[in-house]
């Protein structure tokens, strides 16, 4: 265990990462809808919100659902492009609701297919996935 002033330090430090990756992806998408700021603030309020909600479901658990470990849900930067061009298809006044719905339609999809993700996990050995994860992290 850190002592008390290493660990605020380093708890400090895992909060405005935290932070940023939560904010960024909302502004980059209100910005490129053409929101006001209020409604670039409502965005960013939101991934914040639910962020936190996705959090606590997987820190502590829910029945089946959560990992049961200290890691922070936020938001992906791997949404932004499509919700871009969603926004450049439909017009800055009906991207909201075409992205918003897109959103939920996926969000079932992922809900729906999480459980047999772990029958596929098997196929996918770790200098796999990591060389994913580090690519990703890299472009």
């Amino acid at each position: 265990m850190l002592p008390p002033l290493k660990l605020f330090s380093a708890g400090l430090q895992h909060v405005a990462a935290m932070y940023a990756g939560v904010v960024a992806p909302p502004l980059v998408v209100g910005i490129g809808v053409g929101l006001s700021t209020a409604d670039i603030a409502f965005l960013m309020s939101a991934s914040l919100f639910t962020s936190g909600i996705a959090t606590l479901l997987q820190t502590l658990g829910f029945w089946k659902v959560g990992a049961r470990l200290p890691f922070v849900n936020g938001v992906s930067f791997a949404g932004v492009a499509p919700m871009l061009a969603i926004a450049k298809a439909e017009g800055p006044e009906d991207a909201l609701p075409v992205i918003y719905g897109a959103v939920l339609v996926a969000g079932v999809f992922g809900f729906l297919l999480a459980p047999f993700f772990c029958k596929l996990i098997r196929f996918f050995p770790p200098v796999v996935t990591g060389t994913v994860i580090t690519l990703i992290g890299v472009s």
